[in-house]
């Protein structure tokens, strides 16, 4: 289980991408042009193109192509994952590692 979560968001800019589109649907060149924008570093149109086929392959998101414009967006399953990977963020901002091993004391 948590492999295929992992597979999911630990391709390049995977996280990103679906967090981005939580907000609603974007064309390629906007989602391109915002995923650019909280990049830590630049965004090579390749890997862009490879993360978006993995998505699409493992059910995150849809390429509707019978839209005009074309765009891309979550599916029930990637807006559900997304929530719980904000779940997930929000447990380890409140529950920070401690320093040392409680177990070694």
């Amino acid at each position: 289980m948590l492999q295929r979560v992992h597979q999911a968001v630990d391709r390049t800019w995977g996280r990103e991408i679906l967090e981005i589109l939580l907000s609603g649907p974007l064309r390629y060149t906007d989602l391109f042009v915002r995923l650019g924008e909280v990049a830590d570093r630049p965004v090579h149109s390749r890997t862009f193109q490879a993360t978006l086929k993995a998505l699409i392959d493992q059910g995150l998101l849809e390429h509707r192509t019978a839209r005009v414009p074309k765009e891309y967006a979550l599916t029930a399953s990637g807006r559900r994952l997304t929530h719980a990977l904000r779940q997930i963020e929000a447990w380890d901002q409140e529950h920070p590692a401690e320093q040392s091993d409680s177990r070694d004391a």
